[in-house]
């Protein structure tokens, strides 16, 4: 937008500058002039809203003003993620973990209902006296369940297999198409960024300076320079919108994998 608002500024000084030679009318400059007005605006209202991104970034690190006062960067696409690898890194998510581990529980619940089915049993030993003799003796205890053979105990846990194994099957397939979907997301955001950078973008400087050069030169009227200019600006906006989406899609394509937690 600083870019913007300079370049709206040689506007005017151009227009003031052909003016006063009498080439062209006032109504050049008043329009040139709300033309940096406008940009100025746009300018100022990027500025309210990158401090308040900035604001709120302090208040979720709990940290004073002076330590954050810019967050600045370059896009960059990055080598084009591996699905494969994503899908298995969301396998190990730790919500999936712990899906597992309650259904190992539940798995361990019913092998400790079906242990008091089985007879316990177990050695013995003990000394006895007879006259002056001493006589160890040994034997073998066994005790055989009547009434508790756990049959509530393994109804219930395998109540709660079932509910766990159903529970983590339907997880599983939620988080793979949630990577899948947001994978394809990520290759569409990043093929606009593409897009804008090889065929919108493409000498827009150059096509810039001709247009500021027909007009200082009188072969460009001030309205169609503005509207080359505004197509111009548009177009870089649209590019930091797109870049903006596709690094939001890969960090949620990572989220959602599980490689950013």
């Amino acid at each position: 937008m600083v870019a913007a608002e300079s370049l709206s500024q040689q506007t005017v000084d151009i227009a003031q500058r052909r003016y006063r030679a009498g080439d062209i009318a006032v109504l050049d400059v008043n329009v040139a002039s709300t033309a940096l007005s406008r940009v100025r605006a746009e300018r100022q209202r990027a500025e309210a809203d990158r401090r308040g991104v900035l604001g709120e970034l302090r208040v979720l690190l709990d940290v004073p003003d002076s330590e954050i006062t810019t967050v600045a960067g370059e896009f960059s696409a990055g080598p084009a993620p591996d699905l494969p690898a994503l899908l298995q890194s969301a396998s190990r998510r730790p919500d999936l973990r712990a899906l597992v581990a309650e259904r190992d529980n539940a798995v361990a619940e019913v092998s400790i209902g079906q242990s008091f089915r089985r007879p316990d049993w177990g050695w013995t030993a003990r000394y006895a006296r007879e006259d002056q003799d001493r006589i160890l003796m040994g034997g073998l205890s066994l005790t055989v369940p009547l009434f508790n053979k756990g049959q509530e105990q393994i109804a219930l846990g395998r109540a709660h297999q079932t509910r766990a194994t159903l529970e983590l099957d339907t997880a599983r397939r939620a988080v793979e198409r949630e990577v899948r979907s947001a994978y394809e997301v990520l290759q569409i955001r990043e093929a606009a960024v593409a897009e804008l950078q090889d065929n919108a973008l493409i000498g827009a400087d150059a096509n810039d300076t001709l247009a500021r050069r027909s007009y200082e030169v009188g072969e460009l009227s001030l309205a169609d320079w503005l509207l080359i200019r505004r197509e111009l600006l548009d177009a870089r906006v649209a590019l930091l919108d797109a870049r903006t989406d596709a690094a939001l899609a890969r960090v949620r394509l990572e989220s959602a994998a599980g490689v950013l937690q």
